[in-house]
């Protein structure tokens, strides 16, 4: 708690002076209105009454702290009104020493006008609210001394003896002084009581977040250690020591490095001085036990900073090393898959050609109606494979490969599509409006392919009775991606199968209707997957289909 002696003194003299405005008011107000006086009495019905505003004026200050952070403010305006009231009590003394020793009015204006230039430092702490048993000593001091001051102030001039004449007024200052010294005595004793206080909860409050981080240390799950700036352990937990196979003490002091495999030593020590700059960091690494037997760690590692300079790293490590080997299986599965799909297709087209091959020349030859009809459905059967082979055959390539991220114009890749379907739309009548100004950040040859397959989907399942009509616009959700929409007013899809059109193979009409594999929708989906985004459909029957997709607009 930040102390202020000025701010001490101001608070007590404000509440000194608000109760020994009370007491001189009403003690004096009831004296005169009563008529309790046998001489000529040194203070009049409207000072006390004047001592009795000031102290009720005192108290709603003394209460209101957004008063006295007016009064702070406005600061200049406050001592310029003190400095009249300095004046107004120096003239008031003069004329009463000279005259009638009359001094109640100026000793008032004088001493309003100090607690004026103390109100703007009088801005926080207690209240008289907040006294408690102080109050009422103080209180009771003020009584006996006010006490006395009225019988002195009761007492006749002496015409010859102005210091016996001055012993009213000295008793008023005096006494003030006196009362408000033990005040101050009291409110400096309470803040350093306070100060004390405060500072017994700041160590109780530290010493239960120690208790609180050593809980978490000790007690995590993960591998929890602590590194100086050198790179030597001065801390690890016991999740720590097992993953080392080394105890605390044998650990602690110990390099890092000699915990590491000697290959990831360069790639640490790189990160370990960008941690040590005060940038979180996050890798994995590799380490060797004890007994020489090596795992893989995530490892998570934080700066410690103390008054704004990094003291050392605490660091959280997990042990992935299974995690890793059922990746690697997985990518190993994944690659004989890759390599028994590529096999396949080649073993499975090559008799497909063949028998298309055949199939070709025996319908040139002198058949009957019957045989050249199965002819044709052998070879049509034989096309269909090929097709389905090399769909699927892509559907399991994409992603093999990394994404050719650039920046592309949608409108440029769409108007390249319809080109290499201009002969069929035209034939149609068919109308396309491409609404698309933004880039993004993508494959531009997967979304060539996205785009394709929606515009033969929509073509393909376009309406007997309508021209076709194609609408591809795009909508910003969020500033980091774009929704891509595009529309048609085909026949549409029934709700119930909506959500599963993008499976693989998926078809909602015979081949007799409408011809195709049923891949088309399943390569989207894929495509629009491997560019981390989300593809929705939305249709009804006779009305159309809107396929929403989002793409990226930044490599973030």
């Amino acid at each position: 708690m930040a102390h202020s002696w000025l701010r001490v003194i101001a608070r007590s003299y404000w509440h000194s002076l608000i109760i020994a405005c009370f007491i001189w008011g009403g003690v004096g107000t009831f004296i005169i209105s009563m008529e309790l006086v046998s001489v000529d009495f040194r203070m009049l019905l409207q000072d006390s009454l004047l001592a009795l505003t000031l102290a009720l004026g005192g108290s709603v200050i003394s209460m209101s702290r957004s008063l006295r952070l007016m009064a702070g403010r406005w600061r200049y305006a406050v001592w310029l009104v003190a400095a009249g009231l300095i004046a107004a009590g120096v003239y008031e003394l003069t004329e009463a020493f000279q005259t009638n020793l009359y001094v109640f009015p100026g000793v008032l204006a004088i001493l309003l006008a100090l607690g004026l230039l103390l109100l703007p430092r009088f801005t926080e702490g207690h209240s008289l609210e907040e006294d408690g048993f102080w109050f009422w000593v103080v209180l009771l001091l003020y009584l006996l001394s006010s006490i006395w001051w009225l019988y002195a102030l009761n007492q006749p001039l002496e015409v010859d003896s102005i210091l016996q004449n001055s012993v009213p007024g000295i008793i008023l200052v005096g006494h003030f002084l006196i009362i408000t010294l033990i005040y101050t005595c009291r409110d400096i004793v309470m803040d350093f009581y306070d100060v004390e206080r405060e500072k017994d909860n700041a160590l109780s409050r530290l010493y239960q977040s120690q208790q609180h981080y050593r809980s978490l240390f000790d007690h995590n799950p993960s591998a929890a250690f602590s590194l100086d700036v050198s790179g030597r352990f001065t801390g690890l937990n016991k999740a720590g020591e097992d993953y080392l196979q080394l105890d605390k003490s044998s650990a602690l002091g110990m390099h890092y490095e000699y915990v590491l495999a000697s290959s990831e030593v360069s790639k640490v020590n790189m990160i370990f001085s960008k941690a040590l700059q005060g940038k979180p960091m996050h890798y994995e690494t590799t380490i060797v036990r004890r007994s020489g037997e090596k795992r893989v760690l995530s490892v998570s590692n934080i700066p410690m900073v103390e008054d704004g300079q990094v003291v050392g790293v605490f660091g959280i490590a997990q042990d992935i090393t299974a995690v890793k080997q059922t990746y690697n299986e997985l990518e190993q599965a994944n690659d004989e898959l890759q390599n028994f799909a590529a096999v396949a297709s080649h073993d499975l087209q090559e008799p497909l050609r063949k028998i298309v091959r055949f199939g070709e020349l025996l319908k040139q030859a002198d058949l009957p109606e019957t045989e050249k009809d199965y002819l044709e459905r052998m070879i049509s059967a034989s096309r269909r494979m090929q097709q389905l082979i090399h769909e699927i055959l892509e559907l399991a390539r994409l992603g093999k490969e990394s994404l050719q991220l650039q920046a592309i114009d949608l409108a440029e890749v769409m108007q390249s599509v319809m080109r290499e379907h201009e002969a069929q739309l035209s034939s149609m009548g068919a109308v396309v409006n491409v609404r698309l100004e933004q880039k993004v950040m993508a494959d531009a040859k997967l979304i060539k392919r996205v785009f394709d397959n929606l515009l033969t989907n929509a073509i393909k399942y376009s309406r007997k009775d309508k021209k076709l009509h194609i609408e591809l616009y795009a909508q910003q959700f969020a500033a980091d991606n774009l929704t891509v929409c595009f529309s048609d007013n085909g026949i549409g899809i029934d709700t119930q199968h909506q959500h599963t059109v993008f499976r693989p193979f998926k078809r909602l009409h015979s081949r007799s209707e409408i011809p195709g594999t049923g891949m088309g929708l399943a390569i989207v989906k894929k495509i629009v997957d491997l560019h981390h985004g989300d593809v929705v459909l939305s249709s009804q029957v006779g009305e159309g289909t809107t396929v929403k997709f989002t793409l990226p607009r930044s490599l973030n």
